[in-house]
């Protein structure tokens, strides 16, 4: 079901959809934002882009060229260590507000640009449920190497997650059931995943193998974007059942009037 070499660009979302219950105040230099599941405040002045599912909602900083992405999941744990194959690991561990705080730094290339932009992921597991906070900065947006010292991180992510405050839902996505699993058979993979993990490299060879040969050239998109994905990508994972549109080859999607995802680059 895994495949070990996932690029790891095909983390991010840019979907369109309809916009569900959500809270956005501006000022002049900070916006507070209210979902079902996260609440707080962005440095400057950010607009949402997409809050189609209530799990998850994108928001865009234009003047900074950040992009923040925010979701709640079942088990952020398990979804980190799927993301540990495609290279996102040694998390810097941070303490704020007595929220336990993974931070994942890594780089992607745009697709459409071929610019390098550097990802950081937040990750947050509770009793419950797990949070995640991605934020993306647009290569122009600061300039040097980034850390949890850098002065982009210190001017915006800290004091994003000093804000935050984290709620409990009752709609919670279960990983195993976005991934089309039982929890059984979804504990079974983590298994070989975390042995990968571990050090044992052919944990997941004939996984790999088995996931490439069964979806083929298939393709899935969302009858609430335009978009259509790769199977692999971790946010296709996401499109719910009744939304899910698959389709048997790229021209079949484009001719239906979807457009590639520039994440995943189908």
């Amino acid at each position: 079901m895994w495949n070990k070499k996932f690029n790891f660009i095909t983390i991010l979302l840019i979907v369109i959809g309809v916009c569900i219950s959500f809270t956005v105040v501006t000022s002049a230099d900070t916006t507070n934002f209210n979902s079902d599941f996260m609440e707080g405040t962005f440095v400057g002045h950010v607009d949402l882009k997409n809050a189609s599912e209530s799990y998850m909602q994108s928001y865009e900083d234009s003047q900074n060229k950040i992009t923040y992405n925010i979701s709640t999941v079942d088990d952020s744990v398990s979804l980190m260590d799927i993301y540990y194959l495609q290279g996102v690991m040694n998390p810097t561990k941070l303490t704020i507000n007595g929220n336990d705080w993974n931070i994942y730094i890594s780089e992607a290339i745009e697709n459409e640009t071929g610019n390098i932009l550097t990802i950081v992921i937040c990750q947050c597991q509770k009793e419950k449920q797990g949070y995640l906070v991605y934020v993306i900065f647009d290569p122009d947006s600061y300039t040097g190497s980034l850390d949890t010292n850098s002065e982009s991180f210190v001017k915006f992510i800290k004091p994003l997650l000093e804000s935050l405050k984290l709620k409990e839902t009752s709609k919670i996505p279960k990983i195993s059931e976005e991934f089309g699993m039982s929890d059984e058979e979804f504990q079974q993979q983590m298994e070989m995943v975390r042995a990968y993990k571990n050090g044992d490299t052919s944990a997941l060879d004939d996984t790999a193998s088995s996931s490439s040969s069964s979806s083929g050239d298939t393709y899935w998109a969302s009858s609430s974007s335009g978009k259509f994905h790769k199977p692999s990508c971790e946010w296709a994972q996401k499109i719910s059942s009744k939304n899910k549109v698959v389709f048997h080859s790229r021209d079949e999607a484009i001719s239906s009037g979807y457009q590639p995802c520039s994440v995943c680059s189908p």
